[in-house]
């Protein structure tokens, strides 16, 4: 099942973001997507903008199975309701929402592989061939454009650590459209996992989640040390 899909600007130093409390910065208007956008963007008013001459990073996590108030920040309930007891704690979440623009404008569907495909394109997911899970429904079409395709033709480094559920098979994974770094653990295992790191199988011991972190903060490590000028584009589809 889809879940909230959350495209998080980060394109400065931490002494410049928002550390009010407030929920986060709402960039709404559809057209506004990176992906349908000449870059760089329209930038929300209500965010400093980059540095001059320095585009933005864009950090995109899409989450399975959640609903947007198992997210406090975004919980429908105010603080001083009585029935705040019900309201989660994510407090990283919440950080991590303060401190970054937010795209809310996105309607998922009740399935995994159409949700993925609607973000990955900005189209409803009919229209890029996928219609259900199983049974090659869940293949989209190659020539799509992704927003990965977009960011790499802009310059950026792309990235993708997570789950791929739009073709399985050769043309359609995610080095096919747009991303030039990939980590996609294997399908429904969730401890010792195998995965896939731009072709090469790498055994993993402990919960996917974690290892997949652990690649995460890797790359950007070496991404400081090695291109630290280059901006980059980081997809994170959890499972």
């Amino acid at each position: 099942m889809g879940g909230p899909a959350l495209a998080l600007a980060r394109p400065w130093p931490s002494s410049s973001r928002r550390h009010d409390g407030a929920l986060p910065c709402s960039h709404s208007n559809p057209r506004h997507l990176p992906f349908e956008a000449t870059l760089p963007l329209t930038w929300p008013e209500c965010q400093p903008r980059p540095p001059p001459g320095r585009r933005p990073n864009f950090v995109v996590l899409l989450m399975d199975d959640l609903a947007r108030d198992d997210i406090a920040a975004l919980h429908r309930l105010a603080p001083a309701d009585p029935r705040v007891s019900h309201r989660p704690r994510t407090p990283n979440l919440d950080r991590l929402l303060r401190d970054s623009t937010l795209f809310d404008d996105f309607i998922v569907t009740s399935m995994c592989s159409t949700t993925r495909a609607s973000l990955l394109t900005g189209r409803d997911a009919r229209r890029t061939g996928v219609l259900y899970v199983h049974n090659g429904y869940d293949h989209m079409n190659v020539n799509e454009t992704t927003f990965g395709r977009a960011f790499e033709e802009q310059g950026y480094a792309t990235s993708w650590f997570g789950k791929h559920h739009n073709g399985m098979s050769a043309r359609y994974m995610p080095e096919d459209i747009g991303f030039q770094h990939v980590v996609s653990p294997t399908p429904d295992i969730f401890t010792d996992n195998v995965f896939r790191v731009n072709g090469a199988l790498n055994p993993t011991r402990g919960w996917l989640e974690e290892r997949l972190m652990d690649e995460v903060l890797s790359y950007l490590k070496d991404r400081e040390r090695r291109a630290p000028s280059q901006p980059f584009l980081l997809y994170y589809p959890s499972f």
